[in-house]
């Protein structure tokens, strides 16, 4: 009796002893009066607001024209030296704006749904510039590295602090596509109206030294030149910005 009594505490001090770990559920260890939580767990990122309440809109981008990539939908294969508002994105390759004069401020992105987003993606803040990176509701934030990092549907946000991440709550969207979309396409139908430019030759064939050439162009009587951009369909592009260069020299005119 004795013996079969001694057996069963033995096996009782063997059960207390040994941590429980079923599939999923997360348990706590103590080691050395600290607690090692083996779970993830959620990060509760404040409310994202509005973009209008970071930006000015105005001209007839409004919005957009603060954002490298501006889409529905978007899959980044090749690095990105620029800022994103997506509504569903796969990240493969990094990318964040990349300026170092320090004439940025605040550099936003805007993430609704994440399919991949690669860790190094973004750029550490530095001196007075800052990130805002507003994520839609239904990416899981979680905290990784104990508790040091966030990630985002489990792809860990390396240049990120925590303090610069933020998400939709309550329903609330910090860009409405479907409104935004909606107002470029009137957008689009508005400029569609204006007439091409006389006399500008262009040529696209070589995607990384794209032209245009002005020479034909014929000025005003006060010497300018009117000039206007369009893309391959012939649709007219606002704000675009162009270099005119003097023939043989790689210097654009100032």
């Amino acid at each position: 009796m004795k013996k079969k009594l001694a057996s069963v505490m033995m096996v009782l001090l063997m059960l207390l002893n040994t941590p429980v770990t079923g599939g999923g559920i997360a348990y706590a260890e103590e080691q050395t009066g600290d607690v090692t939580l083996e779970a993830t767990a959620s990060f509760n990122a404040p409310d994202g607001g509005k973009i209008d309440d970071d930006v000015t809109r105005s001209g007839l981008l409004g919005i957009a024209k603060h954002f490298h990539i501006f889409a529905n939908k978007a899959t980044l294969k090749a690095h990105t030296a620029g800022n994103v508002a997506v509504g569903d994105l796969d990240a493969q390759s990094n990318f964040g704006t990349i300026i170092k004069e320090g004439t940025l401020k605040l550099d936003i992105s805007y993430i609704q749904n994440a399919k991949f987003i690669q860790s190094n993606s973004f750029v550490n803040s530095y001196g007075n510039r800052k990130n805002k990176a507003v994520f839609g509701e239904n990416v899981q934030l979680t905290l990784v590295d104990n508790g040091n990092k966030v990630a985002a549907n489990g792809n860990k946000l390396d240049h990120l602090n925590k303090d610069e991440i933020f998400q939709d709550k309550n329903g609330n969207q910090y860009i409405n596509f479907a409104e935004e979309f909606k107002k470029l396409k009137n957008s689009s139908d508005e400029i569609a109206t204006h007439p091409q430019t006389p006399s500008v030759e262009k040529n696209f064939d070589d995607e990384n030294n794209r032209y245009f050439d002005v020479s034909k162009v014929k000025t005003t009587a006060s010497g300018t030149v009117i000039l206007t951009k369009t893309d391959e369909d012939g649709k007219l592009l606002d704000d675009v910005v162009f270099d005119l260069y003097e023939e043989g020299n790689n210097s654009p005119i100032k």
